[in-house]
């Protein structure tokens, strides 16, 4: 059995929000509101990490600094604030009312779920191939590492975290301006909701920006989705 591959957990995530972005509303129930708010949290946080992960990248490699910032390092930045601003309107200003929160019933609360599990897991695979030095600073301990850190397969990466914020905004904001009595959520919540999905379209605006004067070509794409696990557990992070 082959190890796996970083190709196979992302797209495990695109098939989780492939297919109608219509609101669900089968049998008079729709999606609850501040349930898909917290899901979506879920994305937007492991998005973030990536995201943090790619300005590391681009900060380490030559010629993407300076005061007139390459494309690809002008949209990890623009990203990166998408990102943070997104996250800011999920983040729920009172704690929740049980602890531990109960399993989403809402069903694209459980599509999001399911992709923030395939996203950490892709993210995990990736770090597979990096151990902490002796001064806490990462080292590559594969010939994969330089494969993933080098500038094609970070942009590759990038492009892959943009197609995914669009696909998540579009159901998100489905919801949020869904008209079905069975949506549930106040006037807040879906305000907020949708407020999100506005900074996922903006950070994907940003990714097809730089895509559109420094295209990601498909052999970068297929690259960096051949990307296996090592035999080893991956570094903390």
């Amino acid at each position: 059995m082959g190890r796996a591959t970083f190709g196979e957990l992302v797209q495990s995530a695109h098939r989780h929000l492939a297919g109608t972005a219509a609101p669900h509303h089968a049998g008079g129930t729709g999606g609850n509101v501040e349930e898909v708010s917290r899901s979506l949290l879920r994305v937007v946080t492991v998005m973030g990490r990536y995201l943090r992960d790619i300005a590391t990248s681009f900060h380490d490699l030559p010629g993407d600094t300076g005061p007139a910032l390459a494309p690809w390092s002008r949209a990890c930045l623009q990203a990166n604030e998408a990102a943070t601003n997104a996250a800011g309107f999920l983040i729920r200003r009172r704690p929740p009312s049980r602890w531990p929160a109960a399993p989403a019933a809402s069903p694209l609360a459980q599509r999001l779920d399911a992709v923030a599990v395939s996203l950490a897991t892709g993210r995990d695979l990736l770090q597979t191939h990096f151990a902490a030095d002796s001064h806490g600073a990462p080292q590559q301990r594969s010939e994969w590492g330089l494969v993933i850190t080098s500038a094609p397969v970070t942009r590759a990466l990038l492009a892959e975290i943009g197609a995914l914020a669009r696909q998540t905004a579009q159901h998100g904001a489905n919801l949020a301006l869904s008209p079905f009595p069975g949506t549930r959520g106040n006037g807040n919540a879906r305000r907020r909701l949708s407020a999100a999905c506005q900074w996922l379209w903006v950070l994907d605006a940003s990714v097809r920006a730089a895509h559109q004067l420094e295209p990601v070509t498909e052999a970068d794409r297929e690259l960096l989705r051949a990307i296996p696990s090592t035999p080893f557990p991956s570094a903390p992070c």
